[in-house]
């Protein structure tokens, strides 16, 4: 969100695991049309620090990746020969799962090194890369630039959490033994330190810090390994930063981070917001960096500037970041980005995405410009050379501008991109609505989807204006503030200005809605008077219904036994009037600790018993679009694809025909786009775990017939 609230207290949330369709289909998948790019960046390093003897060889590692259902290799401390795949070779790309075709992967800019175990942990330090694993307690040495190994120290007893290098010897998290390791770089063990759970690790200059999960604590230890302290710091904290003064980290179960000075106190915690799972962290002198939710990347400034959220691409899980001189780096581990990596300017300005295989980057590690990433999945290293991370942002088309604008509305001020011929026309112009959730202007899929519409349209001689979201990149307000009625607010604001701009024909500015901004187009064209309404998979039934069906479809789309789909429609039902009503909240609770409230999308929100009644939330559950439907009067297109399960076509398509009808209304096509999912990619099923393997285009034709249809309207083409 941009604007987030900082909590000045070690408040506990709560915590209710809302999965189900509604909140995360509505929310988030239910959006993907939108996007943008925006955060920015700076170095932490991961440092850390333990005594006995012996140093011990890597076990054999395999110059071919394992298949993606092989169990990690066992490990023993002996000295067989390892064998590595330098990065100036090409190497074979990690393992794909069975149902997952092999992405596109340019293998002249990514190379790969093959390790002993999944990779969980990169530490570039001593002149060396470091590679760690949970499921094996070596780390394996590598020589840098070349990827030859070295050989392999202990780090843990069975597996290693995290490291982290003191400027003279390596620091390691040991879950499985509950100690802390200090080893130096050769291999001697240094001493073993007892510390309850540990999982993130960092140097902070002085000593050490680690994160204690179950028991919401740091311990800060000495670099002799004494004990310092422990320290209160917030819920199930895990991941850990270190920003030069203090020492930051992720709350994994309470969508938060918490700040700790070096002497212990616990200065603040704050809260993300709904749905914001923490993941990957990652500080300098200026900002914090935090990956949560589905795609969102949350900017923290150590000044009293406002907080930031930026949508950058799809994640999960993890999230790992990493940082440079002038960039943030980001894995996209699960979703329609899986097994890539996105590079971003300090200013937030997309650089490039490069698509590494595997379907779960875990760390990141940059040096000298080439960026390392550790992948689960295969047992691998992936090595992206330089000149792939470099910008490769879109251009924009010979004959097409692009004009950066701020809107100041009534209720907020929101920020966005004015695309239009080049010519000085006046051209017609379209304004494009976001679905529900949080989008940027951009798309929330690295293809950048929508910008690539506008392009298009452009070219066809019509001007479109793209935006973020409340509460996205620069922004104003609150995702959760924001209802039906706000949008609909924004949206006039937003028309009326793109009425007003150099070179638009006022008399031939018409609107544009995907999903929920179907939705939301149809209402704002049943206030006010516009050119013509274009909506692509809208809803046209009442959300409540909506919803009911895509969590029925989308399961049958999986595969689910019809049982089972019976089981969850009735808890979603249960769950549903919980909230809209703010009774039964315990049972509810119930419910979602069973896992019985849906599991449809791929991660799942995290609510408060109070965020679970909000404004925004009742509010889209409780809307009906037919009503709007039936007061527009300008001419109407209406696209659904035939396998979208998310705003059903078989529910949607012909209750806006009957309504159209009823209405008297003439000047309307609506159309079915056969093989069409949500997002108007080609698709098998049209399931959500589909998705991240789908082209990332749009299906033939779809383009095409919005802006010929549009120019048809206004005499344009």
């Amino acid at each position: 969100m941009a604007t987030l609230t900082r909590m000045y207290s070690t408040r506990q949330h709560s915590r209710l695991a809302l999965v189900f369709g509604l909140l995360i289909l509505a929310a988030l998948v239910f959006t993907a049309c939108s996007g943008s790019d925006e955060p920015e960046d700076q170095v932490i390093e991961p440092t850390a620090t333990t005594a006995i003897s012996t140093a011990s060889v890597e076990p054999t590692a395999t110059a071919s990746a394992p298949s993606a259902t092989q169990s990690a290799p066992t490990t023993q401390e002996a000295s067989p020969t390892a064998t590595a795949v330098p990065p100036s070779q090409t190497a074979t790309p990690p393992a794909q799962p069975a149902s997952t075709p092999e992405p596109e992967i340019d293998r002249s800019v990514v190379t790969y090194i093959d390790v002993p175990d999944p990779v969980d942990h990169l530490l570039a330090a001593a002149g060396e890369l470091f590679v760690g694993s949970t499921s094996s307690g070596f780390l394996s040495r590598r020589s840098i630039p070349s990827g030859e190994s070295i050989g392999s120290i202990r780090g843990g007893r069975e597996g290693v959490r995290d490291i982290a290098f003191d400027g003279e010897n390596l620091w390691t998290a040991d879950l499985s033994a509950s100690q802390v390791r200090k080893t130096s770089p050769d291999g001697t063990d240094l001493g073993r330190f007892d510390v309850k759970s540990p999982e993130g690790i960092v140097f902070d200059g002085a000593s050490i810090w680690v994160t204690n999960k179950v028991s919401g604590t740091v311990t800060n230890l000495a670099l002799d390994g004494s004990e310092i302290g422990v320290y209160e710091a917030g819920p199930f904290p895990e991941k850990i930063a270190f920003d030069g003064t203090d020492i930051w980290v992720t709350n994994a179960t309470e969508d938060s981070v918490s700040r700790i000075s070096q002497s212990g106190e616990l200065l603040e915690t704050i809260y993300l917001g709904v749905g914001r799972s923490t993941a990957g962290i990652v500080a300098d002198e200026k900002y914090v960096w935090v990956a949560n939710g589905f795609y969102f990347l949350t900017r923290i400034p150590l000044d009293d500037a406002p907080i930031r959220e930026f949508v950058v691409g799809r994640i999960s899980g993890g999230g790992p970041l990493a940082l440079d001189d002038d960039s943030v780096y980001m894995g996209h581990r699960q979703g329609e980005d899986f097994g890539s990596v996105t590079r971003l300017s300090h200013d937030g300005d997309w650089l490039s995405t490069v698509i590494i295989g595997g379907d779960d980057p875990t760390s990141i590690e940059v040096i000298d410009g080439v960026v390392y990433v550790g992948l689960d999945v295969g047992a691998q290293v992936a090595v992206v050379h330089p000149e792939a991370m470099a910008s490769g942002a879109p251009t924009v088309p010979d004959g097409v501008v692009e004009i950066e604008v701020t809107i100041e509305g009534r209720e907020a001020t929101v920020t966005g991109i004015l695309t239009k011929p080049a010519g000085p026309g006046p051209h017609p112009a379209v304004l494009f609505v976001n679905g529900a959730g949080s989008d940027n202007r951009d798309g929330i899929f690295t293809w950048r989807q929508v910008r690539e519409a506008d392009h298009h349209h452009a070219q066809q001689g019509i001007a479109t204006l793209r935006l973020d979201d409340r509460g996205i990149g620069m922004s104003t307000g609150k995702v959760l503030d924001t209802t039906i009625a706000s949008r609909i607010v924004d949206s006039i604001d937003a028309f009326e200005f793109l009425k007003a701009q150099d070179g638009i024909d006022p008399a031939k500015v018409g609107l544009l809605g995907h999903s929920e901004g179907g939705a939301v187009v149809a209402a704002v064209a049943a206030q006010i008077e516009v050119a013509f309404v274009v909506s692509i998979a809208g809803p046209v039934a009442p959300i409540k219904d909506v919803l009911r069906l895509q969590t029925q479809r989308l399961l049958e789309a999986d595969g689910s036994p019809e049982s089972y789909v019976n089981s969850v429609l009735e808890d979603t039902a249960f769950a549903h009037n919980a909230i809209l009503t703010g009774e039964n909240l315990e049972e509810l609770e119930q419910l979602i600790e069973l896992g019985s409230v849906i599991i449809i999308a791929p991660d799942y929100i995290m609510a408060d018993e109070k965020e679970l009644v909000t404004i925004w939330f009742q509010d889209f559950l409780k809307y009906d679009p037919g009503p709007s439907w039936a007061a527009v009067e300008e001419p109407i297109l209406a696209i659904f694809g035939e396998k979208d399960w998310i705003v059903p076509t078989e529910q949607n398509e012909p209750l806006l025909r009957e309504i159209l009808t009823n209405s008297g209304h003439t000047n309307h096509h609506i159309q079915i786009l056969p093989g069409a999912n949500h997002f108007f990619q080609p698709a098998e099923t049209g399931s959500i775990g589909e998705i991240g393997t789908n082209p990332r285009e749009f299906i033939p034709g779809f383009l095409d017939l919005i802006s010929s249809w549009i120019n048809d309207q206004v005499g344009g083409g």
